[in-house]
C-alpha cells in the first residue's frame, strides 16, 4: 500500500473526505510529528491489536494529512480484496503514459457541458482516449487521439493540459459524429439524465426467442374493445357482490325488521313498562331528565315533524348523542309507528359506536344486539331500531341499499369535525333527500361548535335548535395573565420564572400594539402572528403545574386533575422531564395520552391518582372529544396542533415540479407529499379544550398564547377534505353511479380545490382504475370495493394474478396495522427487529410481512412476540383484514371458491378456549407463489409505479471493505437527494446504528458489521415531510430488480429508446443501456401481459387467458430471476435480493439469538438468518 501511494505524484485533494466517510472522525485521530528537516509526518492507527498504521509524508501539514488518509484507504483497499470483495476504491490512478487520473475524476475537471459529454461517450458509445503528455519548458502538452482525430491540449500541468485537449476533442468530433450529436440532443431534452447511473441490461437469446413464440401464439384475441363499465349493470345488483360481510348484515338486519299493528303494540307497552320499572328510575331516570338535550326535545320532534332536515347545536356534555336517538323511536312508539321506526346513527369513531351503543343498551335494560346495536369494519350487531355506525360502513351501506329504504331517520353525529367520509356522506344525503326516492327519511346533523348556519344552508335554511350544555364556570387565562401572575403574585415572589414565552410578548405581540392603529386594545388584527408559534417551555408548563396545584386547587387535589393539551409525542415527553424535575416532582403521577401508548395505559387516566399523588395528563387533541376526564379541574392549553396535509412539492430540490410540469409522471402522485406541520388550533379547539375542565365542577384554563393571537386564530379548523388526497372519494362517487364526480365535488359543502382534483383523477388514470374519458374500468371496479387505498388495492389484485396473494394480503394489512408494539420508549430495539426481519430483501414491506408469517409460523406464541416486539392484537386485526380482503374479491367474482382457502371454522373456538390465536394464512392455488420475493416486489411495482427512488452509485456510496454511509441517499422524480425515514429498514445499508459511521476498530470486526449492497432502484409509498425543519423523507421503501420496473411498473408512455446510442429512458430521469432486440423483446412481453391482465379483469373466468396469463407469468418470473447483464459493471445491485419467511412449513417457532448483537437472527436454518427451537 505504501509503495503504490508514493508512485503517485499528486496528493488526493478529496481523500481525507473519503476516510472520514468509512471510518468515524479519522481525520481527528491523525497525529503530526515535524521533523527538523521541515517535514510532516501524518500517522494513523487503524487497528491496535495488530499495530496496523497508516503514514504520509510531506513537504507541508495539509498534503501530509492527505498522503496518509491515501495510504489508508489503500490499506483498506487490500484487506477487503484479501476478503474477496474487491473493487476499485476510486483513488487516484497511478500516473503514466495514458491519463493521469480516472475517468471519474477527468470530468470533475471538464466544464460542465463538456463533462456530461465526455461522460456519455465514453459509456454509450465505449469511446477511448489514447494520451501521451510532452513536458517543454515548465508547461505540458497533452497528445490526444481517438481513432483517426488527433488533437493537442497544452496547461501548466497535466490535468490541464488533458482537460484542454478533451474539451478542443469533443468540440470538433462534435461537428461530424452523429453519436455525440444525437448525446447532445439527448443532455438537452433528459437533463436528469446521470451517467454514472445508467446500468446495462440484455436479455438472454434464449430467453428472447421464448418471449417472441409465446407473445407470437397468444396475440389472437388479445386485443380489448373498450376499457370503461357502467356500474348500474346487472353484475352489480346483487347485495353480495357489491358490501362486506358486516355492512351486508346490517343492511339485511334493518330490512327484516318486522312491521305490523301488533308489533308496533307490543312496542308501545314495552316502553310503558320500562319507563315504570324501579331500576331504570333508580339508575337512569334522574340523569336523563337532569340533561339539557331533554328541555329542547319537544322543539327538535317538531322540527322533525315539519322539516326533513334539522341542525342540533349542543356543547359537550349536553346528551345529544345518547339522547335523541333515544327521544327519536320513542315518539315514534307513542305515535303508533315503532315497528317501522329505524334510527341509523353515524360516529365519526368506531370505540365512540361501540360505547354509545352500550350506554343506550343499559338506559332502555336491553342488551346489545337487540333493539339497539352497532355496525363497524369486521364487526358488526346491529339493532332494529337504533343501530350505531361509523360512517364508512354508512358509504359502504348507500352502496348496497341506495336509497336506505329500512331508515327512518338518520343521525349524524359530530359533522364539525369535517372528516373526509362526513363531507361525502352529507353530498349523498342531499342528493337523496331532493330526488325523493326515500319520501320518509329525516335527517339530523348534530354539531358542538358554531358551524351549525354553515350546515343549515348546506341543507336548505335547514331549521337549528341550540342546546346550552350544564357545564360549570371556567376562568381563563391567558400568557399576558400568565406573566403578570408570575411576576406580581405575592405566592411568585421570590421564585419568579423568566421564560422565553414572556419575551415573545414583549418583542413580537408588543412590536404590534406599537403598529395598531385601530382596535380598542391597540392591537393591530395581524395574521401573521399565526405563521410560526414560539417554541413552548416546558419549564413554564411544570411551574404552572406547580402554582396551578398550590393556587387553584388549594393544595387539595382529591378527586381533581390537571389536564395538558400538547401537539405531540416529543413535547409530551418532554413535559413529563420537566415535571419529574420539579422540586415535589416525585409528588406528581403523570399519564401520556397518545394514540401510540397501549389502551390498558390511556385508561389509567380515568381512575383517581394514588393516594397523596396530584394527576397530571399529558395529552394531545385525543383528549378534546375522543376521551372525556371527568375530574380535570385545571387545562393547560399550549394551543397548538400538529396537522397533517397533502401539499404540493414545488421547489423540493434542484429540479421542482414546474420543470418538469409537462411530464405525466411527476405531474401525478411524485408531485405531492404529506407534510407534517406545527400549528396554532382553532377557536373550536381550544373552546372544546376549555369545556374539558367544567364537566363537573368549576375550573381554570391557561392558555399559553396572547389574546392577541386568540383574536385571529380561525373559527374552525382547515376540512379534512383540503388536506387529503381524493382518489377514494372519485372511486367511491364513481363506483355509485356519478359519471362525473368531478361535477359531483362542486356541490359538496366545501368544494375541495380544482388541482387536488385533477391530481387524484391522474393518479386513478396512472393506475388503470379510471379511462382516459373518466369513466371507471374493470379494475377500477374492483378498486373501489376493496377498503383500501387504490395503490394497495391494485397490489392485492396483482398478487391474486401473479399467484402470490397470500403475501400481497399481508402487505395490503400491515400498511394499515402494523405488526409492531407502538411503545416509544422501544423505538430502537423496534428499528433493529424490523431491519433483522426484512431479511435482506431491503424492503420495509417484506419486513412487515415476515414479521407476520413468523408469528403463525410459531403458532402465535406470545413469548415470540415479547421477544421480537410484536403486537398479538395487531396481529389478530391484521389476520381479520386480511380475511376482509380475500372476500371482497371472492364476492366481486374475481377468484372462485377454490381458488383461495377460506379461515378455518374453528378460528374461534382455539381463541376462546384460552389458546393462540389462529391466524388466516391463504394456502390455495393463487397463493403458491407467495414466498417469491420476486413476484411479490413486482406487484409492489405494478401498484407504487412511478414512486421510484434510484440510489446513485457514485459519489453518494463509497465502498470502503464493505461499509457504507450511515444512511443511503436518494433521487426522485422531485427531489434530489433524500432518504428514507428514520424507522425505514432501507435507511442504511447495514442495521440500524446509534452513532452512524464506524470507528477503526468496529471496521476491522467485520463479523459484527456485516452489511447488504444497496440495489440501485426503489420504489416507495409516499413522501412525508416537516415544515419547520423542512426535512423530507421516503415512507415504506423496497427495493426492485430493474426488470420489475421494466415490466410491471413503467407505461408505454413512461418509456422511450434511443435505437443511434441504444438507451432507454424511463420518466425522463432514469436509463438504462439496453440492445434493440432485448428492448423490443421487453416491450412485445409487457404489451401481452398487460392485455391478459385487462381481459382477466374483465373476464375472470376465461379459460383461454386464464392460460395464456399462467405461461406468461412463469416467463416473467423466469425474467424476474435473471441478471439484467453478464458482468457486475454497476456497484449497485440490479436484482432482487432477500427472503420471505414460511408461515406454515413447520410447527416450530423462530427466536431471536441471544447472542447476536446487531439485531440480526441467529442460528441456522431458514436462510441462516433463524434459530429454530422445539415448542
Amino acid at each position: 500500500a505504501a509503495a503504490t501511494v508514493q508512485q503517485e505524484k499528486c496528493a488526493d485533494h478529496l481523500a481525507l473526505q473519503k476516510l472520514n466517510n468509512v471510518i468515524r472522525d479519522a481525520t481527528k485521530a491523525i497525529s503530526i510529528v515535524r521533523t527538523p528537516q521541515r517535514t510532516f509526518v501524518a500517522t494513523l492507527l487503524l487497528d491496535s491489536a495488530t499495530q496496523t498504521s497508516a503514514t504520509g509524508v510531506a513537504r507541508n501539514l495539509k498534503e501530509a494529512k492527505q498522503r496518509c488518509a491515501m495510504h489508508a484507504l489503500r490499506i483498506l483497499d487490500l484487506i477487503k480484496e484479501q476478503r474477496g470483495l474487491g473493487s476499485n476504491l476510486g483513488t487516484c490512478a497511478t500516473a503514466g503514459s495514458g491519463s493521469c487520473t480516472s475517468t471519474d475524476v477527468v470530468s470533475m475537471g471538464l466544464a460542465p457541458r463538456y463533462a456530461k459529454l465526455f461522460e456519455f461517450f465514453t459509456l454509450l458509445c465505449g469511446a477511448t482516449f489514447d494520451l501521451n503528455f510532452v513536458k517543454r519548458n515548465a508547461r505540458y502538452t497533452c497528445e490526444l487521439k481517438a481513432g483517426n482525430f488527433e488533437c493537442t491540449g497544452h496547461g501548466i500541468n497535466r490535468f490541464e493540459a488533458e482537460r484542454t485537449a478533451i474539451e478542443s476533442a469533443l468540440s470538433e468530433m462534435e461537428l461530424y459524429d452523429e453519436r455525440l450529436q444525437a448525446i447532445n440532443s439527448l443532455i438537452v431534452r433528459h437533463p436528469r439524465l446521470r451517467p454514472r447511473c445508467i446500468p446495462t441490461a440484455k436479455l438472454p437469446e434464449e430467453l428472447r426467442e421464448h418471449i417472441r413464440t409465446l407473445v407470437q401464439r397468444s396475440t389472437a384475441g388479445l386485443e380489448l374493445h373498450g376499457d370503461a363499465v357502467s356500474v348500474s349493470g346487472e353484475e352489480n345488483d346483487t347485495l353480495e357482490g357489491l358490501v362486506d360481510r358486516e355492512t351486508r348484515s346490517t343492511i339485511r338486519a334493518l330490512e327484516e325488521a318486522a312491521c305490523d299493528e301488533t308489533y308496533a303494540r307490543q312496542m308501545r307497552n314495552q316502553l310503558c313498562a320500562l319507563r315504570a320499572d324501579p331500576r331504570y328510575l333508580e339508575l337512569y331516570h334522574g340523569r336523563r331528565s337532569s340533561l339539557a338535550i331533554t328541555s329542547v326535545m319537544p322543539h327538535i320532534l317538531a322540527g322533525l315533524g315539519r322539516n326533513r332536515v334539522i341542525v342540533v347545536c349542543g356543547t359537550t356534555g349536553c346528551g345529544k348523542t345518547t339522547q335523541v336517538p333515544q327521544h327519536i323511536l320513542d315518539s315514534e312508539i307513542m305515535a303508533g309507528r315503532g315497528d317501522s321506526c329505524c334510527v341509523l346513527v353515524t360516529q365519526p369513531r368506531r370505540l365512540t359506536a361501540f360505547s354509545v351503543a352500550e350506554r343506550i343498551a343499559s338506559e332502555r335494560l336491553t342488551e346489545v344486539g337487540g333493539d339497539v346495536g352497532y355496525a363497524v369494519r369486521l364487526d358488526a350487531r346491529p339493532g332494529r331500531h337504533i343501530t350505531l355506525c361509523t360512517t364508512g360502513v354508512l358509504l359502504q351501506m348507500l352502496a348496497g341499499m341506495p336509497s336506505l329504504d329500512a331508515v327512518s331517520h338518520l343521525v349524524i353525529d359530530e359533522v364539525h369535525e369535517r372528516d373526509i367520509n362526513c363531507d361525502v356522506l352529507l353530498a349523498l344525503v342531499k342528493d337523496l333527500l331532493e330526488s325523493g326516492r326515500n319520501p320518509r327519511l329525516k335527517v339530523v346533523l348534530m354539531s358542538a361548535t358554531m358551524q351549525s348556519d354553515m350546515f343549515s344552508r348546506y341543507f336548505d335554511k335547514a331549521p337549528v335548535v341550540k342546546v346550552d350544555g350544564a357545564a360549570y364556570p371556567v376562568e381563563v387565562r391567558y400568557l399576558n395573565d400568565i406573566a403578570n401572575f408570575m411576576h406580581n403574585h405575592p405566592w411568585a415572589r421570590g421564585t419568579a420564572y423568566g421564560s422565553t414565552m414572556f419575551r415573545y410578548l414583549e418583542t413580537e405581540i408588543g412590536h404590534n400594539r406599537c403598529g395598531a392603529t385601530d382596535g380598542a386594545a391597540g392591537f393591530k388584527s395581524d395574521t401573521s402572528l399565526l405563521g410560526r408559534p414560539p417554541k413552548t417551555d416546558y419549564g413554564l408548563v411544570a411551574q404552572l403545574i406547580s402554582i396551578s396545584v398550590a393556587v387553584d386547587l388549594k393544595n387539595d387535589a382529591v378527586g381533581k386533575s390537571i389536564l395538558v393539551f400538547l401537539p405531540g409525542w416529543k413535547e409530551l415527553v418532554a413535559t413529563k422531564q420537566a415535571v419529574e424535575n420539579l422540586p415535589e416532582g416525585q409528588r406528581y403521577h403523570i399519564i401520556l395520552l397518545h394514540s401510540s401508548v397501549d389502551g390498558a395505559k390511556q385508561r389509567e387516566c380515568f381512575a383517581p391518582a394514588p393516594l397523596g399523588k396530584v394527576k397530571v395528563v399529558l395529552a394531545t387533541n385525543i383528549a378534546e372529544s375522543g376521551i372525556t376526564i371527568d375530574d380535570a379541574a385545571v387545562v393547560i392549553d399550549t394551543g397548538l396542533i400538529k396537522q397533517s396535509a397533502w401539499v404540493s412539492n414545488h421547489c423540493s430540490g434542484r429540479y421542482g415540479v414546474e420543470h418538469q410540469a409537462k411530464d405525466s409522471w411527476t405531474s401525478s402522485s411524485t408531485a405531492y407529499a404529506t407534510q407534517l406541520s406545527l400549528q396554532y388550533a382553532s377557536r373550536a379547539n381550544c373552546t372544546q379544550r376549555k369545556g374539558r375542565a367544567g364537566r363537573t365542577q368549576g375550573g381554570v384554563c391557561y392558555r399559553l398564547f396572547p389574546r392577541e393571537v386568540w383574536s385571529v386564530l380561525p373559527l374552525h379548523q382547515e376540512a379534512e377534505i383540503h388536506r387529503v388526497p381524493l382518489t377514494q372519494v372519485l372511486l367511491k362517487l364513481l363506483a355509485l353511479g356519478h359519471s362525473k364526480p368531478k361535477d359531483k365535488l362542486k356541490t359538496f359543502i366545501e368544494p375541495p380545490a380544482e388541482q387536488n382534483v385533477e391530481s387524484s383523477m391522474r393518479q386513478l388514470q396512472s393506475l388503470g382504475a379510471v379511462a382516459a374519458d373518466e369513466r371507471l374500468t374493470p379494475l377500477g371496479l374492483y378498486l373501489s370495493r376493496l377498503p383500501c387505498e387504490p395503490t394497495v388495492a391494485k397490489m392485492i389484485m396483482m398478487g391474486a394474478v401473479l399467484r402470490c396473494l397470500d403475501s400481497t394480503l399481508t402487505m395490503a394489512a400491515t400498511g394499515d396495522i402494523s405488526p409492531f408494539i407502538s411503545n416509544r420508549e422501544v423505538t430502537f430495539e423496534v428499528r433493529q427487529k424490523r431491519h433483522a426481519l426484512a431479511m435482506e430483501s431491503q424492503s420495509d414491506h417484506i419486513s412487515m410481512l415476515n414479521a407476520y408469517n413468523a408469528f403463525c409460523a410459531c403458532r402465535g406464541d406470545v413469548c415470540f412476540a415479547r421477544e421480537n416486539l410484536l403486537s398479538v392484537t395487531n396481529m389478530k386485526l391484521i389476520s381479520r383484514y386480511k380475511q376482509q380482503y380475500r372476500d371482497v374479491l371472492r364476492r366481486s367474482g374475481f377468484i372462485g371458491d377454490g381458488d383461495s382457502i377460506p379461515p378455518a371454522p374453528s378460528e374461534g373456538v382455539a381463541e376462546s378456549a384460552g389458546m393462540a390465536p389462529v391466524l388466516y394464512v391463504d394456502t390455495g392455488r393463487l397463493s403458491e407463489d407467495s414466498m417469491d420475493v420476486t413476484l411479490v416486489k413486482a406487484c409492489l411495482c405494478a401498484a407504487l409505479f412511478p414512486n421510484v427512488a434510484v440510489v446513485d452509485p457514485y459519489p453518494l456510496i463509497q465502498e470502503q471493505s464493505g461499509v457504507k454511509k450511515k444512511q443511503l441517499v436518494m433521487r426522485t422524480s422531485t427531489h434530489e437527494a433524500i432518504s428514507p425515514s428514520k424507522d425505514s429498514a432501507c435507511r442504511r445499508a447495514g442495521p440500524p446504528r446509534a452513532h452512524g459511521t464506524l470507528t477503526s476498530q468496529e471496521l476491522f470486526n467485520t463479523a459484527e458489521n456485516a452489511v447488504t449492497t444497496p440495489s440501485m432502484l426503489y420504489i416507495y409509498q409516499g413522501v412525508f415531510s416537516l415544515k419547520e425543519s423542512r426535512e423530507h423523507f421516503l415512507t415504506q421503501v423496497t427495493s426492485v430488480s430493474l426488470w420489475a420496473l421494466l415490466l410491471f411498473g413503467v407505461g408505454e408512455a413512461d418509456m422511450k429508446f434511443d435505437r443511434l446510442l441504444s438507451l432507454c429512458i424511463v420518466g425522463d430521469w432514469i436509463g438504462i443501456r439496453m440492445d434493440a432486440e432485448s428492448y423490443d423483446a421487453l416491450v412485445a412481453l409487457r404489451a401481452a401481459l398487460h392485455a391478459c391482465v385487462w381481459r382477466k379483469y374483465k373476464q375472470p373466468d376465461d379459460p383461454i387467458n386464464n392460460q395464456t396469463l399462467e405461461e406468461l407469468r412463469c416467463i416473467c418470473k423466469t425474467i424476474l430471476k435473471s441478471p439484467p447483464n453478464d458482468k457486475e459493471q454497476h456497484m449497485n445491485t440490479l436484482i432482487d435480493t432477500g427472503s420471505i419467511l414460511s408461515p406454515e412449513s413447520t410447527p416450530r417457532y423462530l427466536s431471536m439469538d441471544p447472542n447476536c448483537g446487531n439485531g440480526n437472527f441467529g442460528g441456522e436454518g431458514v436462510g441462516d438468518s433463524w434459530g429454530i427451537l422445539e415448542i
